[in-house]
């Protein structure tokens, strides 16, 4: 992320990306595994047909949006500050950009997906539809399949009327 962040900063002058570390917890799917982990996977499978750890992306969120506070506090105006991630941090990022109070620069994407659908719709911001999205996805990544980015920005397009999302494969 960090070489990515580089390369795109030109693009955004004056913004302050925000990139932090996932914790490291046990994952269910993984046999208790202890990984980075931003929230818990319970089961493997489609990532809109199965439980999600709303609980666990929501208390994720309230961090990140803690560091987004702090930025705040420190004199980074929230339209200067853009989130993003790979994988998990991707769907946190989507998150946290469309449901924080902060009406933020961007969010970037990575081999990810919109996480727990039905609760976002719930808890989504009026400015959100205004946050531009870009989502890079490969077309061969094996952990996070394409499908799962092109049902997501279907969501995002459709469900969330967001208008700009620039998406890349």
């Amino acid at each position: 992320m960090v070489r990515l962040v580089k390369e795109m900063a030109p693009t955004l002058p004056n913004t302050k990306w925000i990139l932090p570390h996932a914790p490291e917890m046990c994952i269910t799917v993984n046999r208790m595994m202890i990984m980075p982990a931003w929230f818990d996977i319970f089961t493997s499978g489609d990532f809109d047909t199965k439980e999600q750890d709303s609980q666990g992306m929501l208390e994720t969120s309230v961090s990140i949006n803690i560091l987004i506070a702090a930025e705040l506090a420190a004199g980074i105006p929230a339209e200067n500050i853009a989130i993003g991630g790979l994988s998990q941090g991707c769907a946190m990022a989507l998150y946290v950009g469309l449901t924080t109070e902060y009406k933020i620069a961007g969010i970037v994407c990575i081999s990810g997906y919109v996480p727990d659908q039905p609760n976002i719709q719930q808890l989504v911001t009026t400015h959100c539809v205004d946050i531009p999205i870009f989502w890079a996805h490969g077309e061969g990544d094996p952990q996070v399949p394409l499908r799962f980015a092109e049902s997501s920005i279907s969501f995002l397009k459709d469900r969330l009327s967001i208008r700009d999302v620039t998406y890349r494969t």
